[in-house]
């Protein structure tokens, strides 16, 4: 809640700010905080539609296609957690 406050916030004060996020696969972490900040600020009508275009504008910037397996179903919350 505290991460999509802050986000629309900023993205708040002029339409030139952007938000950056990241993690090393860009699936787990940057899917969830990039799927909560669409549905925060209703972007879509629910968490599945936020998850489906998270997943697909992703896959769509990669130029491998071992990256293209998201397409296939897997989500934000499907990622194994790193110890």
């Amino acid at each position: 809640v505290e991460f999509c406050e802050k986000a629309t916030a900023f993205l708040n004060v002029s339409s030139r700010n952007v938000v950056a996020v990241h993690c090393r696969g860009g699936k787990g972490r940057t899917g969830t905080f990039c799927s909560a900040l669409m549905r925060w600020v209703k972007m879509f009508p629910n968490t599945h539609a936020c998850k489906h275009y998270y997943a697909r504008r992703r896959t769509l910037s990669r130029k491998s296609g071992a990256d293209m397996m998201l397409l296939g179903g897997e989500g934000p919350e499907d990622e194994e957690t790193e110890s």
